[in-house]
């Protein structure tokens, strides 16, 4: 069985994955029992991910023609395609969040033992394992995790490392709308006004109802949600829970009304939409919990914003 890399990233770097895969690949390989030599070969590639696409949008902008499905490895978005799999995840390299598509396949033809053992190195690949600290689930604090997965599928993780999954995700959700947003500009000659059918002209929140309904037909997509998307707390009871909306004084609470920008409620998680009355300038923003600073060329561009 051959391990291989590509000198993608800095020789510490790419060292470090190579001995941790390797150890994972040579435990998997004793527990087969393989007794004859193969040729066979299963091979981990580290290519920078400097736009911070998903793994899916990744794929698709290097024109491959396969059928890629969405899988998951670790809490991390991934997709597979046949013999390969391309997954978009962190590597913190200092106080900085960086983040990979790491790609891992076995050659055509591979022996049985070879894809049985591909496949439970799949299942047992684990990312950022320096970063060891123990959450808990957020609704119920009896429940220790390390992702998000570890919790029920309406509750979160309050660990470092679900927090890092988290801001991956926020990333590639960012990527994508900008990209749906310039193509909207190209096509009318502004970004979308939402001059009505929201809460507020110009605005709307991932967890008002005009986020799916106004701004998504717009933008003709299912926009993404905050990976937790939820508000903090409102600070009066007049505020419907989950939108901070007060509708019989058609108010939001916001939290500094000096300012046309939103001042979103302590500890909210969820997206933002600023447009103008003339579509000439929008500002779309995620909320980042990780607390690390983000490598070159996160969010470049107008519009794009970091909360």
């Amino acid at each position: 069985m051959i391990l291989s890399g590509d000198k993608i990233l800095s020789t510490t770097r790419l060292s470090l994955v190579a001995i941790v895969f390797c150890a994972l690949c040579i435990s998997l390989i004793n527990a087969a029992n393989a007794q004859v030599a193969s040729s066979d070969a299963i091979a981990i590639r580290v290519l920078p991910n400097t736009h911070h696409l998903s793994a899916y949008d990744w794929y698709k902008e290097q024109n491959f023609t396969g059928s890629p499905q969405a899988i998951v490895i670790d809490g991390y978005g991934a997709v597979r395609d046949g013999r390969t799999v391309y997954v978009n995840a962190a590597n913190i390299i200092g106080n900085t969040l960086h983040t990979n598509i790491f790609i891992i396949s076995y050659n055509q033809d591979s022996e049985r033992v070879t894809v049985d053992i591909f496949g439970r190195i799949i299942k047992k690949w684990n990312f950022n394992t320096n970063i060891t600290t123990i959450g808990h689930c957020r609704g119920d604090m009896t429940r220790v995790c390390m992702i998000d997965d570890d919790c029920s599928s309406d509750d979160f993780c309050d660990s470092k490392k679900a927090r890092i999954v988290r801001d991956v995700k926020r990333l590639s959700d960012l990527a994508v709308v900008k990209r749906k947003l310039e193509e909207y500009k190209r096509n009318n000659g502004y970004y979308p006004k939402l001059a009505q059918g929201t809460y507020l002209p110009q605005r709307s929140i991932s967890v008002w109802p005009s986020w799916q309904n106004e701004l998504a037909e717009e933008l003709n997509m299912v926009i993404p949600n905050d990976p937790v998307n939820k508000m903090g707390n409102c600070t009066e009871t007049r505020f419907t829970e989950n939108t901070c909306w007060d509708e019989a004084k058609k108010q939001f609470d916001d939290q500094d009304t000096s300012t046309t920008k939103l001042d979103l409620p302590t500890n909210s998680l969820v997206y933002t939409y600023h447009g103008t009355p003339d579509g000439s300038y929008y500002d779309f923003c995620g909320v980042m919990e990780s607390g690390y600073a983000l490598s070159a060329g996160s969010c470049a561009g107008s519009g794009i914003c970091l909360l």
